[in-house]
């Protein structure tokens, strides 16, 4: 795939790494709670993730997505939400160059197929295929460079795209995912919008990404 760097991802990653079982969990929400007290957070404690969004944005269940949902192919979905910083909303707002920003999140489990691929250069390809888009000319070009990540018994990537939505009209999302050692399950997170959203509100869009958090259970 292309690349087009603009720079050193600047997300930090691991701030709990230290902090064993349910400890990790007060931690994680007590450090989202006061870097932004009018936030929204939400957390599934069983399936281990945590992430906060502005109190003024619109969070979405799987059921008000309908089948707006990328990358779920053959495999069983544990957890989804997303959110729209629309003054307006709507659930096609997501994965689209809004000009305001949006956010999804899914907890999954990855099907036979999906688990060879499960390198961390493939983890980059579990919500958007961008390898196999690629092969046709149409897959995303890199921002900035790719960082992996790894937690315990988890391994994971960040990475940012820019995608070719549309001609003329560009996507820019930022993705976080990690994988679990048994390779059958995967969190992911995704928030972007159009390139000059993104670029105007990246200082935005990396706190909100560094909100985002999976426990390790080991």
């Amino acid at each position: 795939m292309a690349e087009r760097v603009r720079g050193p991802l600047r997300r930090r990653r691991g701030r709990f790494a230290s902090v064993p079982g349910s400890l990790a969990v007060v931690a994680t929400l007590a450090a989202m709670v006061s870097g932004c007290a009018s936030g929204q957070a939400v957390s599934d404690s069983a399936q281990q993730v945590f992430f906060q969004v502005p109190s003024g944005w619109r969070i979405y269940n799987q059921v008000q997505m309908g089948n707006n949902i990328p990358g779920l192919a053959q495999s069983k979905l544990y957890f989804f939400r997303a959110a729209s910083a629309n003054p307006r909303p709507s659930p096609s707002d997501v994965f689209t160059p809004s000009p305001y920003p949006w956010l999804l999140v899914e907890v999954r489990s990855l099907a036979p197929s999906e688990q060879s691929q499960m390198t961390l250069e493939g983890l980059s390809n579990v919500l958007l295929p961008n390898d196999t888009l690629a092969s046709y000319g149409q897959g995303g070009a890199l921002i900035g460079v790719p960082r992996p990540l790894f937690k315990g018994s988890l391994r994971g990537s960040e990475v940012s795209f820019q995608y070719p939505f549309s001609p003329g009209d560009p996507l820019d999302y930022r993705q976080v995912t990690w994988v679990d050692n048994r390779t059958d399950k995967v969190w992911a997170f995704m928030i972007g919008c159009s390139v000059t959203c993104y670029e105007n509100d990246e200082s935005q869009i990396g706190r909100i990404a560094s909100n985002f958090y999976v426990e390790d259970k080991g």
